[in-house]
């Protein structure tokens, strides 16, 4: 069976709503009474769509962030990055794709953007470190990738990616404005 279109049973709904006002013109109690019933027959069943609906949304999610997990752990960031940004459009306000995002960033090599979805996942959410599993950095020791992200912390301050425009060069990072990454390579 087909769900219905949400937009039709609103007008269905407008439609009985209006034919209620005949039933009460000639006192026709009963009728208003069948007529009302549906369209919160209509309304209750539209409703419980939609839950179902945000219902799967939730675990679409939950199943993208732990096939992104998946992709971390097999060296595969460019799919995990995929996987973290449809979780995003999902779920914008999301702290757990955002911290992966930044995961993955750091893996990547990233590590401006790595710190600074860090920083928007902290926002969002100031748990989401621990919330969201911890540092998923495979590869490199966690010294390591702890002494670039200080760097890349200290970058941050002398680069602003968040008000939507370009990013300005940093200290030593990369020229982002003549299109090379963040490691320097086109």
């Amino acid at each position: 069976m087909d769900a219905p279109n949400e937009e039709a049973v609103l007008a269905h709904v407008r439609v009985l709503k209006h034919n209620v006002a005949d039933s009460f013109a000639i006192e026709d109690h009963a009728e208003a009474f069948a007529t009302y019933s549906e369209a919160l027959d209509l309304l209750d069943h539209l409703r419980m769509i939609v839950f179902i609906l945000r219902m799967l949304e939730e675990q679409r999610v939950s199943l993208l962030l732990n096939v992104a997990s998946c992709k971390i752990k097999m060296f595969e960031f460019e799919a995990a990055l995929s996987l973290y940004e449809q979780a995003l459009k999902i779920e914008p306000n999301n702290a757990r794709p955002v911290f992966g995002r930044g995961q993955v960033h750091l893996n990547m090599g990233n590590y401006s953007l790595g710190v600074l979805d860090e920083e928007r996942a902290a926002e969002l959410d100031p748990e989401c470190g621990w919330l969201c599993g911890g540092s998923i950095i495979v590869g490199e020791s966690e010294d390591g990738v702890r002494g670039a992200k200080n760097e890349a912390i200290k970058n941050v301050g002398n680069s602003d990616t968040r008000g939507g425009g370009e990013e300005t060069k940093g200290e030593g990072r990369g020229d982002l404005e003549n299109g090379e990454d963040e490691l320097g390579a086109s």
